[in-house]
């Protein structure tokens, strides 16, 4: 069953919504209210105001929040840089499988068209048989599930191995496992390390086989051959011939785990997935393969999975903690500047005579360019080194959830403050550049 999202809404998130903002509102909206009410109406009419510098630099309610909003706007994308860095790395992950092929899945299940194993065996081998012969198939295997999909990580059965101590002294362990046929490896793209694949000769006439990962063959026989040994499998003696790599089994960040294969022809099930690599054209070889299932019974329920949704539903959790942050991060930036650019410009606007004076006395462009953009990034510096503090203990918080990242790493601190500050100077710039326009004649005459 896939993942979903229950996204609806309901009377009691429009209500709580509702009640935030109306807060907000009452919240910011009360300290400016009371601000104004303290208003010396003397000192208005006489045009007492405070210069640029000390209007920037007084720790006014406004300056307050502009600098909560700068440091949240670092915080948050410190925290991009991380999940984003995370999911690069969770990418970049072997999976044990070649995940750049074109696979796909198809889920049969003869068993509820009243097919028991023996005849739903049979009805594996003529479906398989029929689609290699379609053009634009590479290969086709069996297997009876798709690791990393949506089973559980497969059924285990009971290990017991002689001459081996078992851990906490157990008779016997529980071992995840697949059951596969001949081509499933090659078709999968998983490597062999060493003996053999299945092959036909692997069927229910002869004696029980199994492949194992590398890390079940050494926990169990560290630093011997595993090789021809053999061991229990539900008390039934199998033997070993082959190693493959470690896949993935149930997630992406998972550690290697002990895990074997055995024949699909030594197994047979009421159900299973048949993978086929085909050569690019991935919608012409779904129909048609469709179409040869038909042939050979209507009634057997398909379902089609290809590596893509495969991989898509793999990394979901991680793109999706990804998107979120970064679409947090980008609008916390956004606000960061349009608050400064506001207070700027209030500023800027407030102060038109002052500046209108300067020029007239022979104050250049470039220096109330300097005078606005060097208080605005005042500002903006002292709201980035706030968030550089709350983004180091963020870091150590997040460390847990992250992967292949180190929560300490400069470049991302650096990286995040960086782009705040560019961020910051592009806000100033527009107010900056009108104060340093002014006509002195007409800021005279606004007296």
């Amino acid at each position: 069953m896939g993942l979903g999202l229950d996204l609806h809404l309901d009377a009691s998130v429009i209500a709580f919504t509702a009640a935030i903002a109306v807060a907000a509102v009452l919240l910011f909206g009360l300290a400016p209210a009371i601000q104004a009410s303290k208003i010396s109406f003397a000192g208005a009419l006489k045009g007492e105001e405070l210069s640029v510098n000390s209007a920037v630099g007084r720790w006014t309610m406004r300056n307050v929040l502009l600098l909560g909003e700068i440091a949240l706007s670092m915080v948050l994308v410190t925290a991009s840089w991380f999940v984003i860095g995370s999911l690069q790395f969770s990418r970049a992950i072997p999976l044990g499988f070649d995940r750049q092929r074109h696979l796909i899945f198809f889920d049969l299940n003869p068993g509820i068209a009243g097919y028991d194993s023996t005849s739903s065996a049979i009805f594996f081998r003529q479906v398989e048989e029929k689609v290699l012969a379609l053009r634009g198939v590479r290969s086709a295997a069996l297997a009876r599930h798709v690791l990393l999909s949506d089973s559980g990580g497969g059924a285990e059965q009971r290990v017991s191995i002689p001459g081996v101590e078992l851990p906490q002294g157990q008779p016997s362990i529980p071992i995840k496992f697949n059951t596969v046929d001949g081509p499933y490896f090659q078709t999968m793209g998983t490597r062999l390390l060493k003996g053999r694949e299945f092959n036909s000769a692997d069927n229910a006439s002869i004696g029980r086989v199994a492949i194992l990962n590398r890390t079940m063959a050494e926990r169990f026989w560290p630093g011997k051959e595993a090789l021809g040994r053999q061991f229990l499998v539900e008390g039934k003696a199998c033997q070993i011939v082959g190693v493959v790599e470690d896949t993935k089994i149930n997630s992406v960040h998972e550690s290697p785990e002990p895990y074997m294969y055995l024949p699909f022809a030594q197994a047979p099930r009421e159900d299973g997935t048949l993978i086929v690599e085909v050569e690019d054209n991935t919608r012409a070889t779904v129909i048609s393969t469709l179409s040869e299932i038909q042939r050979i019974d209507g009634n057997v329920p398909v379902s089609v999975r290809t590596m893509d949704y495969l991989m898509k539903q793999a990394f979901w959790a991680d793109q999706m903690a990804a998107g979120f942050v970064a679409t947090l991060g980008l609008l916390g930036i956004l606000l960061g500047a349009v608050g400064l650019y506001g207070v700027i410009a209030y500023i800027v606007n407030r102060r038109t005579r002052e500046i209108g004076i300067r020029i007239a006395l022979g104050a250049e462009r470039p220096d109330i360019l300097r005078l606005v953009l060097g208080q605005g990034l005042k500002l903006a510096a002292i709201g980035t080194g706030i968030g550089l503090i709350a983004s180091l203990i963020l870091a150590r918080l997040m460390s847990s959830l992250l992967y292949g990242v180190t929560p300490t790493a400069p470049v991302a601190f650096a990286g995040s403050a960086a782009l705040v500050i560019l961020v910051a100077l592009a806000a100033c710039w527009v107010p900056a550049r009108r104060a340093a326009s002014i006509d002195p004649m007409q800021a005279l005459r606004t007296e």
